[in-house]
């Protein structure tokens, strides 16, 4: 059967029993634990067709692995295989991008028929192509326009662009400004200096002219000269049909996405040129979104000190979710943490480095949740996160935020050895309170209740309604 199967499973005897079934039956398996690099080769192999993962693998959050790897492999389908049979998991590793789920200890037929309908459904889409392509593009553009921060999308319309029009080689360039420089921000199978030599021939076919259509590196007002001169290093995509998606953003800024396929793979066809508009004009309406966003600094929603946001854009996305929820018919938490005994900090540091213990602390609580949550500084050495998660995982995310703190050695590069705990309360929407102000009030309590039982800790409104 073409195609490998991916088994990704820190439990060996799971793993390899996994992986001897589905022998059996007649498919190419490879197994691993889920060490971070499986990222990596994921994106840079397209041979694994399905992946077998369980969330559970060692102190990794399989769930955010999930995510990560349909973020980088959109194709790739995914089988969750789990000991926990209860539906909030089921429905979050469906939410996370899972195509089926089958419960351990399972019954080999049952996993055997879920890996055949998985790749069943595959196999349609590839021979229904049009309506495939059309998936991918919708996932891609989708994937864009999610994305508001404007360094990350830099990097990543290439790396959509180059996995959507199936491009071999590529690189992007930015100015910020008409009069700044084009630097190389990404590059693919082609050397960040050899991309350099593009800027100059680039820039001077005014690429901002026709921002958001894609053209032929041979419909550029290039001089036939400076190509080939460029071209002459191996490196510097000869042999290659090359295709430029020009952008433009903010006050004349410019920029572009160079794609490039070797010949030998034939040309960017029909199709591939329609997706390469789709994906050029909402690259420009990803940067526009993107720059909008910036723009939230200058209203005063951005905490001057740790750059998260700050106590106005937290009650203003309070009522946006309150607002949501009644709505949907859903819920979210409010996470509120205080540092335990920062004030020691201050007094044996200094309000300097109590300071920069502040900023660092606000980048480990972004890396310990999800990029659609909000973090917000309330204040002193206050936090507050908003998650639109039902209480179980919200508090899974509470305890995981402790446990990062407690892990993380703060100004490492400083030489300081500062540790640092938190008490945090945990208020849930709808079943807590019905409004901002009752939310943040009783998220307080509750994390003031959790510093009377010991600290480093994660208290519940529940707790403190029932009076644990």
């Amino acid at each position: 059967m073409s195609g490998k199967i991916l088994v990704i499973d820190d439990d060996g005897v799971y793993r390899t029993h996994i992986a001897d079934l589905l022998s059996d039956a007649g498919y190419d398996v490879e197994t691993t634990q889920g060490t971070p690099e499986i990222l990596d080769r994921i994106q840079e192999t397209s041979n694994w067709k399905l992946a077998i993962i369980d969330p559970a693998i060692g102190r990794t959050d399989g769930y955010r692995l999930i995510e990560e790897i349909k973020r980088k492999a959109p194709s790739l389908d995914i089988l969750v295989v789990s000991g926990l049979n209860k539906p909030e998991g089921i429905i979050k590793a469906f939410r996370c991008g899972g195509g089926d789920y089958v419960v351990k200890p399972f019954n080999p037929d049952e996993l055997i028929l879920s890996v055949s309908r998985l790749l069943g459904v595959k196999s349609l889409f590839h021979e229904n192509r049009p309506f495939h392509e059309a998936i991918r593009l919708y996932d891609a553009c989708r994937n864009l326009s999610a994305c508001l921060d404007i360094d990350r999308l830099k990097g990543f319309v290439l790396e959509v662009g180059t996995g959507l029009m199936e491009a071999s080689a590529g690189f992007a360039i930015i100015a910020e400004q008409p009069s700044s420089e084009a630097v190389v921000i990404s590059s693919l199978g082609i050397s960040h200096d050899t991309a350099e030599k593009w800027i100059k021939p680039l820039k001077k076919a005014r690429l901002q002219t026709f921002a958001g259509v894609p053209k032929r590196l041979e419909e550029l007002n290039i001089d036939n000269n400076v190509l080939e001169s460029i071209r002459e290093d191996e490196e510097s995509l000869a042999g290659h049909h090359v295709l430029v998606l020009p952008l433009a953003f903010g006050e004349n800024g410019w920029g572009a996405v160079v794609l490039a396929k070797k010949r030998s793979s034939g040309d960017f066809d029909t199709e591939k040129m329609t997706n390469a508009r789709f994906l050029a004009k909402q690259a420009l309406i990803s940067f526009q979104n993107a720059i909008n966003f910036e723009t939230v600094n200058e209203l005063n929603y951005i905490d001057d000190m740790t750059g998260l946001y700050n106590h106005r854009y937290l009650e203003l996305t309070l009522e946006r979710e309150i607002h949501k929820a009644k709505i949907e018919e859903t819920g979210f938490a409010v996470l509120f943490a205080d540092i335990d005994h920062f004030k020691k900090i201050n007094d044996s540091h200094g309000h300097l480095i109590g300071r920069m213990v502040l900023v660092e602390l606000g980048k480990v609580l972004k890396k310990s949740v999800r990029e659609m949550d909000v973090v917000a500084r309330y204040g002193g050495d206050e936090f507050v996160v908003v998650t639109r998660l039902c209480p179980q995982d919200s508090e899974s995310v509470a305890r995981r935020i402790l446990e990062q703190l407690r892990d993380h050695v703060f100004l490492a590069r400083e030489g300081k050895n500062i540790r640092l705990t938190a008490s945090i309360g945990l208020a849930n929407f709808p079943q807590d309170a019905k409004n901002t102000k009752a939310l943040l009030d009783l998220a307080d309590k509750a994390m003031y209740e959790g510093k009377k039982v010991g600290r480093d800790t994660v208290y519940s409104v529940s707790q403190l309604t029932n009076g644990q």
